[in-house]
């Protein structure tokens, strides 16, 4: 059967962390790929740190010269590309090329970005009031986070799902990834015709808006050292990045140590990074209500409660903190049992004791009342896995 390399290259975020698709791949076809795709900073990154693994210098750069890449937003995106440039051939040769970029004065800093990004998660979406397809069709209306959107143009005789997606995405800016669609009680799928889902003159479509989970990071501590397997699985939702890349599906295969530190192939890491887009189920009846300026003196209370060592609440106030310093008020609530159900962990061999602590905060113009939240204090005896992450929600997506 033929490759369809045209779909490939429209569905790369989808091959950039499959090892089996990258080390059977010829360059050749490769090259055919990155010649009909434009790719983010991160995404190149990402698919040349892993190509590395299994394609000489020959064989990168001629891969690496059809690449076409997204104009950089930030610094941070030019350096990461910069160190793979670096990194793969060896030599800092490209430096002042790209020391260019990152003095340019339209790039944002890091922090601009994630405060921007911040924000953007903790308000709802704007929708523009009136989209067209085109000439003839029918209008449906649009219904996301409380605001309405008029699409005319739906043909639905010679229009299908994954075009309706690729025409909104024309017209918004918003992509299919970070929303679900339903037409009724029915999530509307790709590759469909419209006429599956009973879509009529004046039928109403709902998006759901997905969360952004912010840096989850797993620690594991062995008594001893050993090959660990570790899984995540996303229930209703996708992987917006991960680091190190998966070894098997959605799986890391590494070499753990009692202090702490992790082997993968070869490298030397503290944890293992993942991130995701989902659809959230959140309890934000109980928890606690502070000011944005507190967050640091909180978060060193409660994770020291929970019986978190020093360096990893270090980790977590050093990423979460300088988010929710600037909002006035924010309400924390700390998820357990619903987190496991939407993102389940396996780990192999089975741990004594496997701790993870996923945080929702809401951010506040006032104070509300709420009834405080019981927190664990976990066991660290035996071999123990440590979690921690969040996520920045507003009153309309959870």
């Amino acid at each position: 059967m033929e490759v369809d390399w045209k779909a490939i290259s429209e569905n790369i975020s989808h091959y950039i962390d499959d090892d089996t698709f990258l080390s059977s791949t010829k360059p050749l076809h490769i090259c055919k790929v990155l010649n009909s795709t434009t790719l983010t900073p991160t995404q190149f990154s990402n698919l040349f740190k892993n190509l590395a693994d299994y394609h000489g210098k020959d064989d990168m750069f001629k891969m690496m010269s059809r690449a076409h890449i997204a104009d950089f937003k930030t610094r941070k995106e030019v350096e990461e590309v910069e160190e793979i440039f670096n990194s793969v051939f060896g030599i800092p040769t490209l430096t002042k090329i790209f020391s260019f970029y990152k003095n340019g004065k339209q790039l944002e800093s890091q922090n601009e970005t994630e405060e921007r990004r911040c924000e953007s998660s903790s308000r709802p979406l704007k929708l523009p009031n009136y989209v067209s397809f085109g000439r003839g069709g029918f209008e449906v209306i649009l219904k996301c986070s409380g605001s309405e959107c008029i699409i005319s143009g739906i043909d639905i005789k010679h229009m299908d799902t994954t075009q309706f997606f690729q025409q909104f995405q024309k017209a918004t800016g918003i992509s299919a990834d970070q929303y679900k669609l339903r037409a009724g009680n029915k999530q509307i799928q790709h590759d469909h015709p419209l006429s599956d889902y009973n879509i009529q003159p004046g039928s109403i479509l709902n998006l759901a808006w997905r969360n952004r989970g912010g840096k989850p990071v797993i620690y594991l501590y062995p008594m001893e050292e050993m090959d660990v397997n570790v899984n995540i699985k996303i229930n209703d939702g996708i992987f917006s990045f991960v680091y190190p890349s998966f070894d098997e599906g959605s799986t890391w295969k590494v070499k753990a140590n009692p202090s702490g530190e992790i082997k993968h192939r070869g490298k030397k890491m503290r944890y293992l990074f993942w991130e995701t887009l989902f659809y959230p189920n959140l309890n934000m009846e109980r928890g606690f209500v502070i000011k944005g300026q507190e967050s640091i003196e909180f978060f060193e209370d409660k994770l020291k409660m929970m019986n978190l060592n020093d360096a990893e609440i270090c980790d977590f106030i050093t990423y979460w903190c300088p988010k929710l310093v600037a909002y006035k008020f924010v309400k924390i609530c700390f998820q357990f049992e619903n987190f496991d159900e939407m993102c389940p962990m396996t780990v192999e061999p089975k741990p004594q004791n496997i701790n993870r602590v996923f945080f929702a905060a809401l951010p506040l113009d006032i104070p509300e009342e709420i009834e405080p939240q019981d927190l664990p204090r976990f066991k660290r005896d035996g071999f123990t896995v440590i979690e921690w992450g969040g996520t920045i929600v507003s009153t309309l997506n959870y």
